[in-house]
Parts: structure tokens; C-alpha cells; sequence
């Protein structure tokens, strides 16, 4: 998949700000490929309010039985 350019990114950060989920999975993919990291993150700044961090690993879509 191609970069996204800079105007593109600030265009998801809005979307993401207004409550878009599809930017937020654009945005978190992004990041996990490395690309735009320093301009997404300079872009959003720091937290309102202290924030939990939740990671999840793993192929997607696998489940196991119980």
C-alpha cells in the first residue's frame, strides 16, 4: 500500500477528532507500518486526560476454543 501524503493524514486526524472509526483503524495502521509516525503524533499531542493503553496480539480473526 502507498503512503498516505501529509494533507491525507491530517484529514484522517480530523476525522479520528470527530469519532470516525474508519480514520482511527487508518491512522493505527499507519503507525503500525511505520509510516507518518512523527507527524501523526506531533499532530495529536498529548493526552486530555490520563489513558489506558490496550494491546492485542495475534493473527486476526483466530480464536480458540475453551
Amino acid at each position: 500500500m502507498a503512503p498516505v501524503p501529509h494533507e491525507n493524514i491530517n484529514d484522517l486526524l480530523a476525522r479520528f477528532r470527530r469519532g470516525d472509526r474508519l480514520a482511527l483503524a487508518r491512522l493505527v495502521s499507519l503507525i503500525a507500518r511505520g509510516e507518518q509516525i512523527g507527524v501523526i503524533l506531533a499532530s495529536l499531542g498529548p493526552p486530555p486526560k490520563p489513558t489506558r493503553v490496550v494491546a492485542l496480539t495475534g493473527a486476526g480473526g483466530v480464536a480458540t476454543a475453551g
